[in-house]
C-alpha cells in the first residue's frame, strides 16, 4: 500500500505530529493523495506511559477491525498498532466527493 508519514505542521520543526497519507499507485491518470490517519505525541489528557496517540481516518474505517485509534508508549508501537488496525482490511479508498474521479472543478469566481 503507497502509505507515507508527512508532517501535520510542514512550517514547524516539531518531530511529533504526523499525518498519514495515501497515494494512489501510478496509473494513466493524475495521482491523487489523501489523508488517512494521524500519529502524534499527546501534550495532556493521556497518561505519561502512553503519550503518543494513533488513529485512523474516521471515513477510512469502514471495513478494517478496530481499535480504529489507541495510545501507546512509542511511536514505533503507534506506527505497527496504526497499520495492525490498517491492514485488517481491504476495502477501497473513501475519496471524498472533490477528489473522486470525474468529479467537476469547482470555480470560484470574485
Amino acid at each position: 500500500m503507497p502509505l507515507f508519514l508527512r508532517p501535520t505542521w510542514p512550517d514547524s520543526n516539531r518531530d511529533t505530529d504526523f499525518v498519514v497519507m495515501y497515494r494512489e499507485p501510478p496509473s494513466d491518470l493524475p495521482s491523487r493523495e489523501i489523508h488517512v490517519g494521524r500519529i502524534h505525541w499527546c501534550y495532556a489528557g493521556v497518561p505519561k506511559e502512553t503519550p503518543w496517540q494513533w488513529h485512523v481516518g474516521f471515513f477510512q474505517r469502514t471495513g478494517r477491525i478496530g481499535p480504529h485509534e489507541g495510545v501507546v508508549a512509542s511511536f514505533d508501537i503507534a506506527k505497527a498498532e496504526w497499520k495492525r488496525c490498517w491492514d485488517s482490511g481491504d476495502p477501497p479508498i473513501n475519496w471524498p466527493p472533490s477528489l473522486a474521479r470525474g468529479a467537476r472543478a469547482v470555480v470560484v469566481r470574485n
